[in-house]
């Protein structure tokens, strides 16, 4: 745990701890010179993926993407320093219109900010897969939306080479957007980043999740059933993003969408 005015390399100071995940705690900290940024602080026990998350991600470029900055370590914890993004994660910030002064304007305005969410997603995904990378926890949690709309994709300490299975079996995602195929413990492709984004889509359009339960009972509808179609959910009128929901939501990943691209074409193709 880090103390509040700990001083990090003789220049980031920690101010507070303001977000809290199942195998981190992030500070807030400034530099010398008050810019403000995220210290990441892992267990001892987790160095592996500390170190993992920091090999992965250091090199990586994009207004979208939250850079990690320094591998720190605080006395035997290891820690990773990053930009701070400022905002709120996706679920709140679709629930603070005082903050957010497009969803004041209707469920139009609402429906269009959040499309913007998933088009501004689908483009880190599409930097992320373009260099071999698949996210693997993509959720509201990980998406901070600032005031003006912008939205920021963190939190890599799951994410992988395409292709690789994550053997941390208590750790591999979050139960509610993971894909059948992470469900199974199978090698993931991008398409596993594209079912959990369905989900976000799915929430969205509908205001649930599309399967409810205990972790196992989750899993297993993540596998073997067919989600709801989000129209009988919500009532009301046909939205042309409903099928590409459901396209998004297929158990086999070769009924996909095949890329992030291919998504984003088609979400500025229905307006």
């Amino acid at each position: 745990m880090a103390i509040p005015g700990t001083v990090l390399l003789g220049r980031y100071r920690i101010v507070r701890p303001f977000a809290h995940g199942s195998s981190s705690v992030v500070y807030l900290a400034f530099d010398s010179f008050g810019k403000p940024y995220a210290f990441k602080l892992f267990p001892k026990s987790l160095e592996p993926r500390a170190d993992r998350e920091y090999h992965l991600t250091r090199h990586l470029s994009h207004p979208l993407i939250n850079p990690v900055r320094e591998r720190i370590n605080l006395e035997d914890q290891p820690g990773l320093l990053m930009d701070f993004a400022p905002g709120e994660v996706l679920s709140r910030a679709f629930e603070s219109p005082d903050r957010y002064p497009v969803m004041q304007r209707g469920l139009a305005s609402r429906r269009d900010a959040y499309l913007s969410v998933l088009l501004q997603t689908l483009e880190a995904l599409a930097y992320l897969h373009d260099r071999g990378i698949v996210h693997r926890d993509i959720k509201p949690e990980n998406l901070i939306v600032a005031p003006s709309g912008d939205v920021r994709l963190v939190d890599f300490d799951l994410s992988g080479p395409a292709g690789e299975v994550f053997r941390e079996k208590l750790s591999m995602g979050t139960v509610g957007y993971m894909s059948p195929e992470q469900a199974m413990g199978r090698p993931l492709t991008p398409s596993a980043d594209l079912y959990s984004l369905g989900v976000l889509l799915y929430w969205g359009l509908s205001g649930q999740l599309p399967f409810y339960g205990s972790g196992r009972e989750v899993l297993l509808q993540h596998v073997r059933t067919a989600p709801r179609d989000p129209r009988q959910v919500r009532g009301g009128e046909r939205d042309p993003l409903d099928s590409v929901c459901l396209k998004l939501l297929e158990k086999d990943p070769a009924r996909r969408p095949q890329s992030a691209r291919e998504v984003i074409d088609t979400l500025h193709a229905l307006g």
